[in-house]
């Protein structure tokens, strides 16, 4: 079976870039129109692009899903990437929907980039890749790098330098058909459960569970935080997929004011897998009363007050009948006597202080010659 490119080089036939009157196919058109466009011609099967967005949002080059896109990496130090912003937001505006035009910027401050393209006229979205990771997934050695990405979500051609995007206006309406696509239709929002605690404590983390349910003609793109004043957010993270396809969503919260707080609404983005435009459907969230002071430590379980019960009256029965059937006289008044170590233990006991009460049973077995290993582990079940 062939290659897509091998079947674009074949059918490469037509000498003319005006766009025809019906909308063809990538492979009808050819690889001239594509490099008449200014695109070296690639084969390669799609690259992940997950970034955050000016705004913070995550965001998907899945969204693009069923559309054209020019992916056009780019920094704000970039002479190049200035010069042809314009021309790149000319194309965007004549081919889009049919193709939409994407930066990602490689720049370390954020806050750069918005007056940036604000100022260079790129009428355009722009995502943010701090630390350059997809940039080097996407092999950007060199500043501007555009690609372009075919509708399955394919890297196509490719592009170094900086170009007069103007005119490639008319080689691309012949690669992408000069008809956009009908959009997909419409798609219910998924069905979201979010889940939290009614209590929390300051300066202390709470944890809200966003879950949604697997749908086949959707995709799930991740729920966003909105800001609320007075909560810091420590992570946003997807947990793995449960076996039914169960997707959810970890969100860490913390406050220092004590009071009540409401995380509502919490918007969950999603898309349909035909493609078409993400859409954003607001979930219920959850109220939480926040109180002052630490949150209490869990102490030992009731199973190992039970054990420890169990050990303290075997050592103190067994230490009472070893004085009722040995008339030893006492001992020396330096050393503690076996009614004292006893007496001691019950009064530990009686305040609460399960770890002195397992220390001095642990004295009393030795001083009557028992095995010291089972009250070790107590020991250390309840430290």
């Amino acid at each position: 079976m062939s290659s897509p490119l091998s079947t674009l080089m074949a059918l490469a036939t037509t000498p003319s870039i005006a766009a025809p009157p019906e909308p063809v196919t990538f492979q009808d058109a050819g690889v001239d129109a594509l490099r008449a466009a200014g695109f070296r011609p690639v084969e390669t099967a799609p690259i992940p692009l997950d970034l955050p967005d000016l705004d913070g949002k995550p965001r998907s080059l899945e969204e693009y899903r069923g559309r054209w896109v020019m992916v056009s990496f780019f920094a704000t130090w970039c002479g190049p990437c200035a010069a042809e912003l314009p021309a790149l937001t000319t194309l965007h505006q004549a081919l889009a929907p049919g193709l939409e035009v994407l930066g990602v910027s490689v720049d370390d401050d954020v806050r750069l980039v918005a007056p940036f393209l604000q100022r260079r006229g790129g009428g355009f979205p722009a995502w943010i890749d701090l630390g350059g990771r997809t940039t080097a997934r996407w092999k950007a050695t060199a500043l501007p790098t555009t690609w372009l990405v075919d509708p399955s979500g394919a890297p196509v051609g490719a592009a170094t330098g900086a170009r007069d995007w103007t005119r490639s206006i008319e080689p691309l309406r012949l690669v992408i058909g000069a008809a956009a696509a009908p959009p997909p239709p419409p798609v219910a929002p998924p069905v979201v459960t979010v889940t939290g605690p009614d209590r929390a404590y300051a300066n202390t983390p709470f944890t809200v569970v966003i879950e949604v349910e697997p749908r086949d003609d959707l995709r799930v793109l991740g729920p966003s935080w909105v800001p609320i004043p007075g909560i810091f957010i420590h992570h946003l993270a997807a947990d793995a997929p449960d076996a039914d396809g169960t997707r959810r969503w970890i969100m860490e919260l913390e406050t220092a004011q004590p009071g009540a707080w409401s995380v509502d609404p919490i918007p969950v983005r999603y898309l349909s897998t035909s493609g078409g435009v993400p859409q954003t459907v607001e979930v219920a969230g959850v109220s939480v009363t926040v109180e002052a002071g630490a949150a209490p430590q869990p102490g030992p379980s009731p199973l190992v007050y039970g054990a420890l019960g169990v050990a303290g009256l075997v050592v103190v029965g067994a230490a009472g009948w070893a004085l009722r059937g040995r008339g030893a006289p006492p001992p020396p008044a330096t050393t503690p006597s076996l009614h004292g170590r006893v007496a001691a233990a019950r009064a530990l006991r009686q305040r609460g202080d399960t770890l002195g009460w397992a220390v001095e049973l642990r004295a009393v077995a030795l001083s009557r010659s028992l095995d010291p290993k089972p009250y070790d582990d107590l020991i250390e079940r309840v430290r």
